[in-house]
């Protein structure tokens, strides 16, 4: 959460830096070195199988959630790779933290109840172990939680790069 750059309230606008060790990747294509903070890398680098740009899709699922509930989607801080492989081989990785998103959810007043519910279905579905289940950038636009977040913007810009 450190490559978050936030001004002011009146502002309101968040910005992502630092992109040392961002990589093209070309339509078709996987990459395989393994790279980034454990903590939010996807299972697939992980376990190095190989990956596409749905990586970042999982990084920023784990951020949301971290953002949401200041702790981890999966494993703990201060794991080094080997215990973070360990902890993402685990094909529950990720859902208990989720249901317990959930139950603290549905413990909230109706208006938040409902937000908190959009966040985590988004995060859920940008969490999904399966690469080619995972939400596409596209598709996370169109999402419950995005579109109550843009109520008021005419148009949400996504920028292919």
């Amino acid at each position: 959460v450190q490559n978050f750059l936030y001004g002011d309230a009146a502002c309101s606008v968040l910005k992502l830096a630092d992109f040392g060790l961002s990589q093209l990747i070309l339509d078709g294509n996987v990459l395989s070195s393994v790279c980034g903070s454990p903590a939010f890398m996807a299972p697939e680098m992980m376990l190095k199988q190989g990956y596409d740009f749905k990586i970042d899709l999982w990084a920023l699922g784990v951020t949301f959630f971290m953002v949401m509930y200041n702790a981890l989607l999966v494993g703990r801080s201060k794991m080094n790779v080997s215990e973070m492989k360990d902890a993402i081989k685990d094909p529950a990785a990720g859902q208990r933290a989720l249901a317990l998103a959930t139950n603290k959810a549905n413990a909230s007043s109706e208006g938040v109840k409902e937000l908190k519910l959009a966040a985590i279905d988004l995060i859920g579905k940008l969490t999904l172990r399966e690469p080619a289940q995972r939400l596409s950038a596209k598709q996370a636009l169109k999402e419950k939680f995005v579109a109550w977040t843009y109520a008021n913007e005419e148009e949400i810009a996504f920028i292919q790069t």
